[in-house]
């Protein structure tokens, strides 16, 4: 059953990342050409609208299950009892993370009447409509703070932790959530290797490297917080259960900055520079695919730390601590 728990809701933040990173990218890194403009003739804003539509479908049914989880853990019953519509009606209306599902639950419904909105939509609105998709996701992912550890901190410190975890989490929606959709736009351009493609895909490179340098300083400010509050003291980071996830979750991050510098300060120039030769550029677009793709495959094992952490008693808050390594 841990395990089943893990897997949920490392399925159901990994949805929520994609989602709003698609979006995030769509806005932030595409907008730049002329030729997947999301006001244009083009097909770009028909694929953008239909996979937020899987990812939020994907979130929906997973945050569905998450709560069965939750009824399950707080009624002590059997599934079949818990999950009944007693148990879960109780469990929505007297319980924190049931109003707050409720809450995330009205999210889902605006957002995907705004995508089945947008289609019908003029060129001059669409952008509009995709800025707010774009909120309405950010709310989402933001709010799965509240069904967080942060929760266990109390007056001013759960304000600073809550704050601190839902800027964690959007942070993470904009770049990591960014990676699969230039994974795929670099490989249709490689479809068609012309000129034209590789100065799309040189420009989308450049954006796309900002939006990530912003991203990973929000990410290490905001770890830091989360830290603080969810560790205490080195010593716990390496003694607790807690703090062993947290190391591996770190030693996934390094690796993903490793290919990131890679992707920003060598293969990048050598694409955006419209002297090198062709080949030269289409050897430097293949290397930025694969090593996107492999960030991407590093950031699916850290939603799994993730997923676990969520269910990880806090290392601050371990018995495994002896009272001098609490935090005062």
């Amino acid at each position: 059953m841990d395990v089943a728990f893990i897997s949920l809701r490392a399925v159901h933040t990994g949805a929520l990342v994609a989602l709003l990173g698609g979006l995030v990218f769509a806005i932030w890194v595409v907008r730049s050409s002329a030729r997947v403009r999301l006001d244009g003739d083009s097909d770009t804003h028909a694929r953008l609208i239909r996979w937020s539509a899987r990812w939020l479908a994907l979130a929906f049914i997973s945050g569905a299950g998450w709560l069965g989880f939750e009824a399950i853990l707080m009624s002590g019953l059997p599934p079949a009892q818990a999950l009944s519509g007693e148990t879960l009606s109780v469990v929505l209306l007297q319980t924190q993370f049931g109003r707050v599902w409720i809450g995330r639950c009205i999210l889902c419904l605006i957002l995907a009447a705004l995508l089945l909105v947008s289609p019908r939509a003029d060129s001059e609105r669409r952008r509009i409509v995709v800025l707010m998709c774009t909120a309405v996701a950010a709310a989402l992912i933001a709010t799965l703070a509240l069904a967080g550890h942060a929760n266990s901190e109390h007056g001013p410190q759960r304000l600073v932790h809550l704050a601190a975890d839902a800027t964690h989490l959007l942070a993470a929606g904009a770049w990591v959530g960014a990676l699969p959709a230039l994974v795929g736009m670099i490989a249709r351009q490689r479809r068609s290797p012309e000129r034209v493609g590789l100065d799309e895909v040189a420009r989308a490179t450049q954006r796309f490297s900002l939006l990530g340098v912003i991203s990973v300083g929000v990410l290490i400010a905001s770890g830091g917080v989360n830290a603080w509050f969810t560790v205490g003291t080195f010593e716990t980071l390496f003694k607790t259960h807690y703090g062993h996830l947290l190391l591996v979750k770190l030693a996934l991050f390094g690796g993903m900055l490793v290919l990131a510098a890679v992707n920003r300060m060598r293969l990048t120039p050598l694409l955006s520079d419209a002297g090198m030769s062709p080949p030269v550029r289409t050897a430097a677009q293949r290397s930025l695919q694969r090593n996107a793709a492999v960030e991407a495959l590093l950031a699916l094992l850290v939603l799994g730390i993730v997923g676990a952490l969520g269910t990880t008693m806090p290392a601050a808050h371990s018995p495994e601590m002896t009272p001098s390594m609490h935090m005062p």
